[in-house]
């Protein structure tokens, strides 16, 4: 059956028709990544529209080819760390400190020691509300000051 061009959003050809889409925007690597061969972000990311929407292409990969595993609400990361990729089979999501930790063992986290020198590796840092990696060791080394500073107010030492 030949897909027409271009379908309505609400016609269920249209990840279909996105699907081949995609892949006559490829190229093959020799490491078998799928290199988006359009249109890159400055941070390196193919990006392609899907449903009047723009979408980073590895995530609209992930959502086309592996649709029974995609969680709208996590990442999609990539086994291969090439941001071009869009192949499903180098593709898996996590959650937002599972791409802090990815990042920090490919060596791609923007700080690699925290204001007081601790090295951040995945052991001494966790992941604050606010979004931000944090390190471990200050803030149990900042729970003991502060712990000692209340016992010395209240006169308990």
């Amino acid at each position: 059956m030949k897909l027409p061009k271009k379908v309505m959003i609400d016609d269920p050809r249209y990840d279909e028709v996105a699907r081949q889409r995609l892949l006559a925007f490829r190229r093959i690597s020799p490491t078998g990544c799928w290199e988006f061969t359009r249109y890159l972000k400055s941070n390196g990311y193919g990006q392609i529209g899907y449903k009047n929407e723009p979408w980073y292409v590895h995530r609209l990969s992930f959502k086309l080819f592996r649709s029974d595993e995609y969680k709208e609400h996590l990442f999609v990361l990539h086994k291969c760390d090439n941001p071009r990729c869009f192949n499903p089979d180098h593709l898996f999501q996590g959650d937002q400190s599972d791409n802090m930790t990815d990042a920090s063992i490919k060596g791609r986290s923007q700080k690699t020691h925290c204001i007081n020198g601790h090295e951040l590796i995945p052991e001494n840092t966790y992941l604050h509300s606010d979004g931000i990696r944090r390190c471990r060791i200050c803030k149990n080394n900042y729970a003991r000051v502060s712990y000692l500073l209340k016992q010395l107010d209240s006169g308990s030492i």
